[in-house]
């Protein structure tokens, strides 16, 4: 856990951004889950984990992890994200 908390402040700027994404999530769940945060199941959080790792490797970028964290965020919420051009 210690890992994702050093990527997660490395990447402050993403995480705001991923935060923003999931106040629109939230305010739009009708089955009101828990947050990201303490509901991802191992599979999620594997996935979470692995995009700040590509991001921190130079595999992605910034804006291609934010996909990705938008992404396991519609699988957890179970709907897309709203605001998505």
């Amino acid at each position: 856990m210690a890992r994702i908390n050093d990527l997660v402040l490395k990447y402050h700027s993403l995480y705001l951004e991923e935060e923003r994404r999931e106040a629109v999530f939230r305010h739009n769940d009708s089955e009101r889950k828990l947050p990201k945060d303490i509901g991802y199941d191992d599979k999620l959080e594997a996935k979470y984990l692995q995009a700040y790792e590509d991001l921190d490797a130079e595999t992605i970028n910034k804006e291609q992890a934010l996909e990705i964290l938008t992404e396991i965020m519609e699988d957890y919420y179970g709907f897309k994200y709203p605001l998505k051009l």
